[in-house]
């Protein structure tokens, strides 16, 4: 009974497998890309509404990444406290460093995402 049933499971595995490779394989062929109906699917914004809509999408950008970043910073204190209590005061400065360029890291990152939405460009007329 028992070798019936890892019989079955594993049948069905195989069966599986082939369905899902059969289908990447008639998946494969050549097709041209959809044109994109909507503005924010071409990558670009149309008038005074999407505008709008480009701020409110950067500004709620501009929130996260500065709550990211303000994260970044909580962290960055805490693991330069620890420093302080396992190594002194050499060991809070060098965790203070390092923990630093992290915080950095992220406001870079949040900040190229922010211009990258601000920056979007209106629609060319059709």
């Amino acid at each position: 009974m028992l070798l019936a049933i890892r019989m079955t499971t594993n049948i069905r595995v195989l069966v599986l497998a082939a369905g899902v490779l059969g289908a990447g394989v008639l998946g494969c062929g050549e097709k041209a890309a959809p044109e994109a109906k909507t503005p924010a699917a071409r990558g670009c914004r149309e008038g005074p509404v999407g505008a709008a809509a480009t701020g409110v999408k950067t500004a709620g950008q501009a929130v996260e990444m500065g709550a990211e970043t303000g994260w970044a910073g909580v962290k960055n204190l805490g693991r330069a406290a620890g420093g302080l209590v396992s190594e002194g005061p050499e060991g809070a400065e060098r965790e203070w460093k390092d923990g630093k360029e992290v915080t950095r890291g992220e406001a870079r990152e949040g900040k190229a995402e922010v211009a990258a939405e601000a920056n979007l460009p209106p629609c060319p007329p059709r």
